[in-house]
């Protein structure tokens, strides 16, 4: 699953962004397998991203379905990343999980 979950990201050194728990070993296999990573707090209303950063990934680990107004986080968060920069919803990586990733 780790696999089809990095097929949905640039190649390394890439910078992501990770909107979720950074303790979850999906960020520390990210991390060991040379993304530059750097992690985002977030609220039910919005992600408090970096200012001035600009990301080749956002992943949003167990925490996009805790945005009642999903549509606009994704809208804000396409403001920090770079063209063909790739956002990513995951709910939990396992065999069976289905990853999103759109454009």
């Amino acid at each position: 699953m780790f696999k089809a979950f990095l097929s949905h990201l640039p190649d390394p050194p890439a910078r992501i962004l990770w909107v979720g728990l950074n303790c979850h070993k999906g960020y520390r296999l990210l991390q060991e397998s040379g993304f530059d990573m750097t992690t985002a707090t977030y609220t039910r209303e919005n992600v408090n991203f970096p200012e001035g950063a600009v990301f080749e990934g956002v992943v949003f680990y167990q925490s996009a379905e805790y945005f009642p107004r999903l549509k606009r986080v994704l809208t804000e968060t396409r403001r920090f990343l770079t063209d063909g920069g790739r956002i990513i919803l995951c709910d939990a990586l396992t065999e069976k999980s289905p990853v999103y990733a759109m454009k």
